[in-house]
């Protein structure tokens, strides 16, 4: 049984890293072709029978189209170069520093930082937090998880145009665990796109890293906490941080 057991966790973790290895590669393909089609093209522009153009053979429209094409690639070298740095940050997290934090003041100044968020007021924000609950954990990386949820379920809100939107913050504390639900009432999530929402780099908005759910993910991990997801259409989708 043992066995059964390590296998069925061994195959788990070769499918995430095949579904990190295939986001890697749509990512880096995805800046790399573009950058090589028009580097292409572009030195096609300046080459006639293996040889360089005489600079008098030059007209407007090339150097017009070889600035744009430039351009391009200037942009997308860019993106690639932001994506490694994503990918750094990612895999090299800092190692937390656990001391005694009232959760109840981290949150409040979360969302504080969080009304900076565009149309963030346009949202109604219910919150049910109980005064000056003590947790022990890393002050620094557990606000940057509260925000990066409260950015996301905004983001949800707002691209979705959801009408009468509502963020709901709720605080519970048992013997052994504490628990922060940070809800929406947006667009459900499929359970095809639950199942990767947390791979480095996955995305579905257009401009979207990918970076954010995944490493607020491993931070919690990192501080033996965890952070669920549940999504039920109609109603609302919830993410759930653990402190243990």
């Amino acid at each position: 049984m043992v066995s059964d057991i390590t296998k069925e966790l061994d195959n788990g973790e070769v499918d995430a890293w095949i579904k990190l290895a295939r986001t890697l590669s749509h990512e880096i393909m995805n800046n790399i072709a573009p950058i090589t089609t028009l580097s292409q093209v572009i030195s096609a522009y300046f080459i006639r029978n293996s040889n360089p153009i005489d600079i008098k053979d030059l007209d407007s429209k090339t150097i017009h189209n070889t600035v744009k094409g430039l351009k391009v690639i200037e942009e997308r070298s860019l993106g690639l170069m932001n994506f490694v740095d994503n990918y750094r940050k990612f895999t090299k997290l800092p190692i937390p520093k656990l001391t005694p934090i009232n959760l109840s003041i981290l949150i409040d100044n979360s969302l504080v930082a969080a009304s900076t968020f565009p149309d963030f007021g346009t949202i109604k924000l219910e919150k049910s937090i109980p005064e000056n609950l003590m947790v022990i954990s890393d002050e620094n990386l557990l606000s940057l998880v509260i925000i990066n949820l409260l950015k996301n379920a905004s983001e949800a809100l707002i691209l979705a145009n959801t009408e009468n939107p509502n963020i709901i913050l709720k605080l519970r504390q048992s013997n052994t665990t504490t628990r922060i639900e940070i809800a929406n009432n947006g667009p459900h999530i499929a359970p095809e796109i639950r199942e990767q929402i947390f791979i480095p780099f996955f995305t579905t908005k257009e401009n979207g890293s990918g970076v954010g759910l995944s490493l607020s993910k491993q931070i919690m991990l990192k501080m033996n906490g965890d952070i669920l997801l549940s999504s039920i259409k109609d109603k609302h989708t919830t993410f759930t941080i653990l402190l243990n």
